[in-house]
């Protein structure tokens, strides 16, 4: 079984939809405290402390280590003083202090000309990765193609980091998918084929960005430096940049390659190994595709992945994509998709993981009405899976604990497990949510107060 296209085509919107999103006033150096204010669901795409969004957000996944700031982009142009680009920019919220900043600027903060997507930010709270199309946040932007950026939220400095070892340009479109710790680390997905020597199997690969010795490393490569003849993308990086897990739909990666299906892969840079992710405990290859929503613990031990395979697990019958966790080095494999009674839903699938670093917790999104009790909503919905208490909470409900009443995707958790974030449509989850556009919200994990 294959995943349907559209969800190959959503992984590769930053390519070619660039729905993106940056700004204009400059961003305050984040300063990471160990508590903030005590809720269970707060709005983060505001201007101050209550001013809504005048149009839809979009979920960046991803929040600092203790949940403090977190990223989104936005075609809004009231949450910030002078966003006047007319381009969907980049914002970091500072849920502590209640500011949201631009991101998407230049190192003179002048905002940029061309639209910003898929924020992530680096654990510490200092650096932003993103995607852009525009040409003016870096000298020298003469590619036409949306390009990868980091701003250091700190000294207030955007550099591009689509670029090849001597800093070149790339002749292809590319698109930021992960940002390590400290923010050394980034790994993104291009069409370009001058990143490297050599590139020359006309795919879509997947590469490493080392920012402190001002290298790109293509990772979509078997054990022996061979190229791939499918697309790869949706890399994450390892804390240390060792190991990236990436999606891909190439057959010649790792020997014995015979499912006919796209697949998860981890590589290890440091001896040029790579092996399946999207296995089963006893190795078995899956017998259903994969989808390019993938996420990795900072030690590069958990995976966590959507698979349509109903071999990886014993009692998978269900016949829907479902999210698993692989441990590469207890080389187990779990499905993470499931009840508080550990059934597993019959109705639809479960989609977009991410792991807190640990590997204890997974948030993902379904449509299923199984997962919890009470589920009548009928739209896509944010759970929170502890595997190691074996429960799953539904986390999209207002503080009193009514179901939304629109569909929420795009979550991310938090390193310490305690904070997920979302995009969502309902008007229901806060007071006053009334902009009728999609926003940004930061719910809490009710195992971790």
């Amino acid at each position: 079984m294959k995943f349907h296209r559209p969800l190959r085509l959503t992984a590769l919107a930053a390519f070619t939809g660039l729905v993106l999103g940056c700004g204009s006033s400059s961003t305050p150096a984040p300063t990471l405290a160990p508590t903030g204010p005590v809720f269970s669901i707060l709005r983060a795409n505001l201007f101050g402390t209550d001013q809504q969004a005048n149009g839809p957000s979009t979920s960046g996944e991803s929040l600092s280590s203790n949940g403090r700031f977190l990223v989104f982009s936005s075609s809004a142009t009231n949450l910030v003083d002078n966003d006047t680009n007319g381009f969907q920019d980049c914002f970091v919220r500072d849920t502590f202090t209640g500011v949201t900043s631009r991101v998407s600027l230049d190192s003179s903060n002048a905002q940029g000309d061309g639209d910003s997507t898929t924020p992530r930010i680096s654990a510490d709270g200092r650096f932003v990765v993103f995607t852009s199309s525009a040409t003016n946040l870096v000298a020298g932007d003469t590619n036409a193609m949306p390009d990868v950026f980091l701003r250091d939220l700190t000294n207030g400095v955007t550099t591009r980091i689509s670029v090849d070892s001597a800093e070149a340009e790339a002749n292809g479109g590319s698109s930021a998918i992960s940002i390590s710790s400290d923010g050394r680390f980034v790994a993104f997905f291009s069409t370009a084929t001058n990143l490297v020597p050599g590139d020359n199997n006309g795919f879509i690969d997947v590469f490493l960005r080392d920012t402190l010795n001002g290298t790109t490393t293509r990772v979509s490569l078997d054990s022996q430096g061979n190229e791939g003849n499918g697309d790869s993308f949706a890399g994450v990086a390892s804390d240390d940049g060792r190991f990236v897990a990436f999606y891909s739909e190439a057959s010649n990666l790792v020997a014995g390659d015979a499912n006919n299906a796209s697949d998860i892969f981890l590589k290890d840079l440091q001896d040029g190994s790579i092996q399946l992710v999207s296995v089963s405990s006893t190795n078995q290859q899956s017998n259903g595709g994969c989808s390019p929503s993938i996420d990795m613990t900072f030690d590069g031990r958990f995976v966590s992945f959507t698979g349509a395979g109903t071999n990886l697990v014993p009692d998978d019958n269900n016949g829907l994509a479902d999210v698993f966790v692989r441990d590469v080095v207890g080389q187990t494999t779990v499905r993470a998709s499931l009840t508080n009674e550990g059934a597993e839903t019959t109705d639809i699938g479960s989609f977009a993981p991410k792991i807190s670093a640990n590997g204890r917790y997974v948030v993902f999104s379904s449509g299923s009405d199984q997962l919890v009790l009470e589920d009548t909503n009928g739209v896509e919905d944010i759970f929170l899976r502890d595997l190691l208490g074996a429960t799953t909470a539904r986390l999209n409900v207002s503080q009193d604990g009514v179901q939304a009443n629109g569909l929420s995707e795009h979550p991310g958790i938090s390193a310490d497990g305690r904070f997920v974030m979302f995009g969502s449509e309902a008007t229901n989850l806060v007071p006053n949510d009334t902009n009728g556009v999609r926003d940004i919200f930061q719910s809490r994990n009710p195992a971790e107060p």
